[in-house]
């Protein structure tokens, strides 16, 4: 099947995408003018002076990126109207050491440069294993992770990384029983908490991984979003209303990350949190070999870059394979999975100025059949299995009128995903409507005893694109890089959906008058994303001071509606070693399929229900009243940023202080509400022996009301926050480096629309039948300290590090004025509006909810913990790495005298290994 969609499907689009971009090239480079320019050329070789083909080149001042070709050279001619008296070089390799060089230019001569990258190993003078912050051409408040922080904390998948490296992030035990996002910079919980994930895009070797078109969630439009299909204590495969699920990312191929948390470029859409930039391991490297050991879980992974020939390039391969439980003991609550990919990397042209990288990716999850222990009749599986097919390619123009260079990107996602759950429910007959229409109709009696289904089948596939342009231009002393560019993709879901079995319905009972129906995927709507966008990074000097500009406009038509996303960022130096830095920035985020689906919501009335041991006298009669929610009205979710910084650098440590303020407004939620049913009532005419009873309508009816939720732009939420980061360069006396991160973050939710809250016992006696609610306000805050210290004996290959995260205070907070009543509707279906002094009126007592949903959760105290990272290198050949969480096994606790129960504020220590082996 796999094979079929791609032969079919793919190639021929690809092969008109290829035509279309070299029509583009050729227009280029038609517009193009010779004159004598400055030149940059230069080449990179390794310790043993090896030409290095492939190797990364940036030229940062020209916002420029090229490759070296097969004899490890590279050369760029500048614009004539370039000025440049010096242009930094930075040149890496897989594996290697990134090394940068700032190079002095003459105007109308060649400058030369070269590199000498020693191999990324513990042997190095300095190793780097914190996340930096980092002025990129993404952000100017980016966090890179590089490659040896990574290695560093050995982790299973791209959760592992950020939990134990970005700010205000909890280091935890590898946890991968249940599907994994990521906050940032929020302390936000429940729907406001999904919606901060489900804005984070994650962007793979240039092209976003996207989760807009998952399906798979037992959401009724009776429940809230939490609704996927789970078995107890399991968790759940799936994370529909969030992110993509970080667990499904391996760890082992990953070289390098850039987390944007404040304004982005403009080049970068369809998000809101921020983004969270991937770039994978691409050229020839040795065998990299290794295995990651923990209580219960084994991770193998390989990887490999063959070089192909000077015209072929390099054929990279890599294979991760997961094997996770709890524990040893414990194999039923297994996560599996396989990941393997292909990403061939070469040259278009003698010239290497046309670079080309092609790459297939299949993951697909083990996961076998799970029974809850609790309940062994529960079970549930998950299966998800992706393929995905993308190219990446550049072409670098001397002397075009147009660009300097040209970007583009393609990617074709098609994801299978089944989800299933039964458990066995012995209750006797009951009656069961089976009607997807509305009306009167004859249901059903299930069977007395039985095993309740649930599957639902999900197939997303993603189509995407992308074509970028970078030209380089000066006014005067002010220099320019101009970018711009557009990106489309197209996300569908339409299989077979979710399918049940109305004599073997899921509900255990009638009382909340609703049953599920089988539902298709096939006339969900298609989420077609179009983006362009038009940038301008402007650097000069003021006042004797270097300063930079990135002025962008970005315009999204998201769904059905269209949108403006300005984005500004500036830095400015203070002095040679204090810089300022300010941005202020609008992102928006489309609904997934998930919101705008028109999945039918049905409520079903009883009106006769005449159940005999004689299955033919038998009769359930039922009004079934169906709503089928026109979501299309749903429009992105937006947030504003605006962030300033100080940074301070020194050659014996820096300092960078980062002060932000994020709004995010149109967040989606299922808003609760009622639908007023006239039910008309019906009575038996006459009972027959051996014969399905005569009935007829009385002639009355009576007011139903039916509960719903409906998908709104309803949250919206504020963040403040705080982030101090510190690092020093090694002490050579200690051998010891040190890097500090802190930060207090303070999040504000409210959802300013009303709730209609279903009674949990009817009271008809009662004037005031169902009340109506403010959604809660909640808030909260949260500040975390990490220490980082670093011993690395170089000449040893030793590295042991210590980090200690201190917790000093955290508390949530939920208003407790929204368990009033501020409406109720009267057994007739009338609404009234309850004035504020009365809300609290006895007469509403009734309604009134439970306290404890108001109220504060704190922590109590401060505490802290303790994580150690020990690793050894072995002739470059073999390295040994051990980690202990929580070494010291502190597990403070204090008593809740809320819930009336002890907590306990760490985890229990868990320990891990790493074994790895490098064949060149």
């Amino acid at each position: 099947m796999w094979h079929q969609t791609i032969s079919v499907t793919v190639l021929p689009r690809f092969s008109l995408y290829l035509w279309v971009i070299s029509l583009l090239l050729a227009f280029g480079a038609g517009a193009g003018v010779s004159h004598a320019q400055t030149r940059i050329q230069g080449a990179v070789l390794d310790a043993e002076k090896n030409a290095l083909p492939f190797a990364r080149i940036q030229l940062v001042e020209p916002h420029l990126f090229m490759g070296t070709n097969e004899k490890g050279e590279f050369s760029y001619t500048l614009p004539p109207d370039q000025t440049y008296t010096q242009v930094t070089v930075v040149a890496g390799f897989v594996g290697k050491k990134e090394m940068r060089q700032v190079v002095s230019l003459v105007r109308n001569q060649t400058a030369t440069v070269s590199f000498v990258l020693e191999d990324n190993n513990l042997y190095l003078n300095e190793v780097e294993i914190n996340a930096l912050r980092v002025h990129t051409t993404n952000s100017n408040s980016s966090i890179v992770i590089g490659q040896n922080a990574i290695e560093q904390i050995q982790p299973y998948s791209l959760s592992d990384i950020l939990l134990n490296l970005l700010p205000g992030q909890t280091i935890l035990n590898p946890d991968l029983q249940s599907a994994k996002a990521i906050n940032l910079r929020s302390v936000s919980t429940g729907n406001h908490a999904l919606n901060n994930q489900f804005g984070t895009s994650i962007v793979l070797d240039g092209e976003a991984l996207s989760n807009n078109a998952n399906l798979q969630t037992a959401f009724s439009g009776k429940s809230g979003l939490l609704g996927q299909i789970n078995a107890g204590s399991y968790g759940s495969g799936d994370y529909t209303f969030s992110s993509v699920d970080l667990r499904q990312i391996p760890a082992s191929n990953i070289e390098k990350i850039e987390v944007i948390q404040g304004v982005a470029s403009a080049k970068y859409g369809d998000m809101g949190s921020g983004a969270i930039i991937i770039d994978r391991k691409a050229g020839v490297s040795p065998w990299n070999i290794s295995a990651r050991i923990q209580n219960g879980t084994n991770n193998f992974s390989l990887d490999k870059g063959f070089a192909l020939g000077p015209k072929a390039g390099a054929l990279n391969v890599s294979l991760d394979y997961l094997d996770a439980a709890p524990s040893t003991t414990n194999k039923l609550k297994s996560y599996s999975r396989v990941s393997t990919g292909v990403l061939w990397t070469t040259y278009l042209n003698k010239a290497g100025t046309v670079s080309s990288n092609f790459g297939v990716d299949f993951s697909t999850n083990l996961d076998d059949w799970k029974n809850e222990p609790d309940d062994p009749t529960r079970k549930v599986k998950a299966e998800n299995s992706n393929v995905r097919v993308s190219y990446r390619g550049s072409w670098r123009a001397e002397n075009a009128r147009l660009f300097d260079q040209l970007t583009y990107s393609f990617s074709y996602s098609n994801t299978r995903q089944y989800s299933y759950e039964s458990w066995y429910l012995n209750q006797g007959v009951k009656p069961a409507p089976i009607s997807a229409e509305e009306g009167v109709f004859e249901g059903i009696y299930t069977y007395p005893n039985y095993q309740a289904e649930t599957a639902i089948y999900g197939n997303p596939v993603r189509w995407s694109g992308s074509l970028n342009a970078v030209r380089t231009a000066q006014t005067g002393p002010v220099r320019h890089a101009i970018s711009f560019g557009l990106n489309y993709s197209r996300e569908t879901n339409r299989t077979r959906g979710e399918d049940t079995d109305p004599y073997r319905p899921r509900w255990s009972s009638t009382s909340d008058r609703f049953y599920g129906r089988d539902y298709d995927f096939y006339h969900t709507p298609v989420l077609n994303n179009v983006g362009v966008y038009l940038e301008d990074r402007i650097s000069t000097t003021l006042w004797g001071r270097e300063w930079s500009t990135s002025l962008g406009l970005r315009g999204d038509k998201q769904f059905q509606y269209f949108s403006l996303s300005p984005r500004l960022s500036t830095t400015l130096e203070l002095t040679p070693t204090l810089m300022l830095n300010a941005a202020y920035g609008l992102a928006t985020k489309s609904p997934g399929l998930v919101h705008l689906q028109p999945k039918p919501i049905y409520h079903d009335f009883p009106l006769i229900n005449h159940y005999t041991n004689n299955y033919r006298e038998n009769l359930f009669l039922v009004y079934t009243a169906v709503i089928v929610p026109d979501n299309s009205a749903l429009q992105a979710m937006k947030t504003q940023h605006l962030e300033m910084g100080l940074s301070y650098r020194k050659q014996l440590f820096n300092v960078s202080l980062t002060g932000f303020h994020k709004r995010t407004s149109g967040g989606f939620d299922a808003n609760k509400k009622v639908r007023l049913v006239d039910v008309p009532q019906y009575h038996i005419i006459e009972a027959r022996p051996d014969e399905r009873p005569i009935y007829g309508p009385t002639g009355n009816h009576l007011e139903g009301f039916g509960f719903y939720s409906q998908f709104a732009n309803a949250l919206s939420s504020k963040d403040y926050g705080l982030e101090l980061m510190v690092g020093t360069a090694k002490i050579r006396a200690l051998q010891t480096s040190f890097n500090l991160s802190t930060s207090l973050y303070y999040s504000e939710a409210t959802n300013p629309s009303l709730e209609v809250a279903e009674p949990t016992e009817w009271q008809y006696e009662k004037k005031a039948l169902v009340g109506v609610f403010t959604n809660p306000h909640s808030s909260g805050l949260e500040s975390i300290t990490t220490v980082s210290s670093s011993h690395h004996i170089s000449r040893l290959g030793l590295l042991v590090n210590l980090r200690t995260q201190i917790f000093w205070d955290k508390w949530t907070r939920n208003s407790a004025n929204n368990i009033y009543p501020v409406a109720y509707y009267d057994i007739n279906g009338q609404y009234y509006t309850i004035p504020e002094a009365e809300q609290t009126s006895p007469e509403y007592a009734h309604l009134v909810k439970d306290e404890s949903a108001a109220g504060m959760l704190h922590q109590k105290r401060i505490y802290s913990n303790y994580h150690l990272k020990l690793s050894k290198e072995v002739r470059n050949v073999f390295r040994l790495s051990f980690y202990a969480n929580n070494f010291l096994n502190y597990r403070p606790e204090y008593y809740d005298t809320k819930a009336r129960e002890r907590r306990i504020l760490n985890q229990a220590p868990a320990f891990g290994m790493e074994v790895r082996l490098t064949l060149k």
